[in-house]
């Protein structure tokens, strides 16, 4: 569906980059540190080409390590409606089928310097 220069695509969550072999990678990329995108070389060419994209949501879950342990804390409006998160996407074709694949990393920004980040932190 495009509508005023956009588009909108169903794509897998996490980006496969242009260089993949295979669709399956050995480490994730679910999401991309902002201040890392044009130094890392699986987001470098989506980011430098602007392939940004607006991924809707419902809520999102993130890791609290506030007690030391692993404990997941959903994020929603409080309204519950929908919202977009910030993300970068590609279009990968598999070398051994030609099929194409649409995917996308959601955009994460570092922690706050208070109280959120010894819950949100990686653990100790």
């Amino acid at each position: 569906m495009v509508a005023e220069g956009r588009e909108l695509v169903l794509g897998q969550w996490a980006l496969i980059p242009h260089f993949a072999k295979a669709a399956k990678l050995p480490y994730q990329t679910n999401n991309a540190r902002s201040e890392e995108l044009s130094s890392k070389a699986n987001f470098r060419q989506p980011w430098l080409r602007g392939q940004r994209c607006i991924i809707p949501a419902l809520s999102f879950d993130e890791p609290c390590w506030e007690t030391g342990k692993n404990v997941w804390w959903r994020f929603r409006r409080a309204d519950a409606a929908p919202w977009g998160l910030a993300g970068l996407f590609n279009t990968w074709t598999d070398p051994a089928t030609g099929e194409v694949v649409e995917s996308y990393t959601m955009l994460t920004i570092p922690l706050c310097q208070t109280s959120c980040r010894s819950k949100f932190g990686l653990a100790k």
